[in-house]
């Protein structure tokens, strides 16, 4: 049995997953880029960019994943999908509470060592809203409070339909691939999870480049206004 890299599904997939993502990236960029994209929905301010980027752009892996094993019929025997509730509960748990625990620890910790930052009267959410007459007299914690439960409880659940596309192609594949497969040791393990994550950052770089370009503030008619270009100075 080989136990070497699957060099030729692993080529498959990074073109894949970093073409498909690239070609949304430009057209997101042709389209007005992340400022200036078409709104689709006025009422929620839903733009063209904000459903490619959330559909297209993160479900790019993933597609990439489905893509691969197609072309290469590679079957379907090992794509990890199986939740094991019963068996691996802790570990949900522990993913479900853990991240918000060290946000509340770090968060206490900044502001132990930073106390200068630490505004104990909200004095900024209070100014925000009291500019609307409908929530002038809201009580600012009571807002921090319901942001704090819907982060918990709400918000694992509506993030993971969007980041699963990436978990089910970097960690559900590429992970995979890259660990030998009778030779997972915790060194081995290790290493192959920090090289499963160095295409993430090759993934957004047409997003923080020819797209973000359009976020740049400009002067026109004597005012600035986001999503133009600045003139250079030669």
């Amino acid at each position: 049995m080989n136990n070497g890299l699957d060099v030729k599904r692993l080529g498959i997939f990074l073109a894949l997953a970093f073409g498909l993502a690239w070609i949304i990236g430009l057209v997101i960029f042709l389209t007005g880029g992340l400022v200036n994209s078409p709104v689709l929905v006025p009422q929620l301010q839903l733009t063209l960019a904000v459903v490619l980027l959330a559909v297209g752009y993160m479900w790019a892996p993933a597609l990439a994943h489905v893509l691969t094993r197609l072309l290469t019929r590679e079957g379907w025997q090992d794509t990890w999908l199986r939740p094991h509730f019963k068996r691996g509960w802790r570990y949900w748990l522990a993913a479900w509470v853990v991240p918000a625990l060290a946000t509340i620890v770090g968060a206490a910790v900044f502001f132990a060592l930073l106390p200068r930052y630490f505004d104990p009267d909200l004095t900024m959410l209070r100014g925000m809203l009291a500019q609307n007459a409908q929530t002038a007299t809201m009580n600012p914690w009571l807002i921090v409070a319901a942001q704090l439960g819907s982060a918990v409880l709400i918000a694992p659940l509506l993030n993971g339909l969007f980041t699963f596309g990436e978990e089910f192609g970097w960690r559900g594949y590429l992970l995979p691939k890259l660990l030998p497969k009778l030779e997972r040791s915790a060194a081995s393990a290790g290493t192959a999870a920090a090289t499963a994550r160095l295409p993430t950052g090759g993934l957004l770089v047409p997003l923080s480049s020819r797209t973000g370009m359009q976020t740049r503030p400009s002067v026109r008619d004597g005012r600035r206004q986001e999503g133009q270009h600045l003139p250079r100075r030669r």
